[in-house]
């Protein structure tokens, strides 16, 4: 029994299927490009540990790990395979004459107008993938959303280069072309399917009723899609530490669901009718922010604990963090490179990791200090959360940005319940303005969002507020995190066994991170 706790992560099968899918995803695109004999190495070593593991009766429960990662492997393989053949144009093309639907609401910035188009076609071939429209000329267009467009200008596709957030992005968003306009008019009218409808009424309900920059942050707010800001409200967002506010994530849904929960126990609907109401009402959310890596992560984990809470099961935090990442990794395992999904759920694991930890000690200082003090303990609790989701996410915002908010306790203090009291006024507001004509009451939000917006003009006014981050390789982020993980409390070992593999593996990664930099 003593070995057995000993485990690291007391053996999860969901953890380790997750972390094998990683590992194949990341061997697939370490070899992306290289000759055909080098990526079927790989393929081998694969097929032959799981004819090992199932020869040998005690090790016959672990068949599933080079399962699960040969299928990372060939699922990424295939995806990078697949996008490459649908790209057309890989290179800035020659003048080419265009047709495309307007998906949403232009965008006017200081270098012209930005939209999104669907349904393109360029020289008369349909293109796989949707396009972002950059028109550098004043003018007054005389079309809306739904409409279609003729154009004449450049393609410029979206190259697939190795652990390229660009790329990943691409697949996720279906817009892996930019096309730069020289001349545009009208071909006809139309409509916008669902979602893309619903989608462009909130945002023309929002900029209709707020100035632009209330509208842009209510649209980040709901949606997720923060396309609308302009540069200075995004760097200010950027520089107050809130960006994952303004990302549809797990605070959104989680709202959401209690929301509704509560909603539906006033009515005295059943328990499990409940569940399922919530469940589908959660998911066509999720498809109206996009599907995004983040959505779809709060999604899945609500979803197994209500129905964990619902059938009387024990919820694992982990396990469910896991099997979010399987679900969406199988179907898009590119995601594994965009920096919304590895910014969410390294934050969230984080905060499974070392929350607890953190907030023990935490409680036991502010109970040394002010036995009674229960505002400290709280903020001590908020603390631990940005501290716990920070060391899990600082390689990824090193390797993304650059650059680390030092504001971005502060704000998660302050901020984050404020922005989530507006998010649950919002949510009402929207429907009201959606289902009557009753647009102004979503002025009140330009009211609600007034202390934000001038939070983050301030953070951005500030000329230290942001730090530099070295730069920092895939090898160098792998090494830091499987440390982290290992001196965490789920790896239970005695603390000096701890401290003494945290330097061997210290050491080690930084020999292995300086082998792969001379390479």
């Amino acid at each position: 029994m003593a070995k057995a706790k000993r485990r690291i992560f007391n053996y999860r099968p969901m953890v380790l299927a997750a972390l094998a899918l990683i590992v194949g995803i990341i061997v697939a695109e370490a070899l992306y490009g290289e000759k055909l004999a080098l990526i079927s190495i790989p393929l081998c070593v694969g097929v032959a540990a799981l004819v090992l593991l199932l020869v040998f009766k005690k090790t016959r429960r672990f068949f599933y790990i080079p399962l699960i990662m040969l299928v990372g492997f060939s699922a990424m393989s295939i995806s990078g395979a697949v996008y490459d053949s649908k790209m057309s144009y890989k290179e800035y093309s020659p003048m080419l004459d265009m047709t495309a639907t307007v998906s949403g609401m232009m965008t006017v910035t200081d270098e012209g107008v930005e939209f999104y188009v669907h349904d393109l076609y360029v020289d008369g071939e349909k293109m796989d993938y949707d396009a972002t429209v950059h028109v550098y000329f004043d003018f007054t267009p005389d079309f809306n959303a739904g409409d279609v467009v003729s154009m004449r200008g450049y393609v410029q596709g979206t190259e697939h280069k190795k652990f390229d957030g660009y790329f990943a992005n691409a697949i996720a968003s279906g817009r892996a072309y930019y096309l730069h306009i020289s001349e545009i008019s009208k071909l006809s009218e139309g409509e916008l399917d669902f979602p893309r409808n619903l989608q462009h009424k909130i945002r023309s309900a929002f900029y209709k009723n707020m100035d632009s920059g209330s509208a842009s942050i209510c649209t980040a707010l709901l949606l997720g899609d923060k396309f609308g800001m302009d540069d200075e409200l995004r760097q200010g967002v950027t520089a107050s530490g809130l960006s994952h506010v303004l990302a549809v994530s797990g605070l959104h849904i989680t709202t959401l669901s209690t929301a509704l929960y509560f909603i539906l126990r006033k009515l005295k609907v059943k328990p499990w009718v409940s569940l399922i109401i919530v469940v589908a009402l959660t998911f066509l959310y999720t498809a109206l922010c996009s599907f995004t890596a983040s959505a779809l992560r709060a999604f899945v984990m609500s979803a197994v604990f209500a129905f964990a809470s619902s059938f009387g099961k024990k919820r694992d935090n982990l396990s469910a963090l896991s099997f979010a990442a399987i679900l969406i990794l199988i179907f898009r395992p590119t995601a594994l490179f965009e920096a919304g999904f590895l910014l969410s759920f390294s934050s969230m694991l984080g905060i499974f990791l070392f929350h607890r930890s953190l907030n023990e000690a935490g409680q036991k200082a502010v109970c040394t200090i002010s036995p009674k003090h229960k505002f400290g303990s709280r903020i001590v609790k908020l603390a631990c959360v940005t501290l716990s989701a920070t060391i899990m996410s600082y390689p990824f915002q090193t390797y993304f940005f650059g650059q680390l908010p030092l504001l971005q306790l502060l704000s998660n203090l302050i901020f984050v319940p404020y922005v989530m009291l507006c998010y649950v006024v919002l949510l009402p507001l929207t429907l009201i303005s959606l289902a009557t004509s009753v647009t102004p009451v979503l002025y009140v939000m330009q009211i609600l969002l007034f202390p934000f917006k001038h939070y983050v003009e301030w953070a951005y006014g500030l000329t230290r507020n942001l730090i530099g981050l070295p730069a920092i390789s895939v090898a160098a982020i792998v090494a830091y995190l499987m440390l982290v993980i290992f001196i965490s409390r789920f790896a239970l070992l005695p603390r000096k066994d701890k401290l003494k593999g945290g330097l061997i593996g210290a050491a080690s990664a930084v020999a292995i991170c300086a082998a792969f930099a001379l390479i």
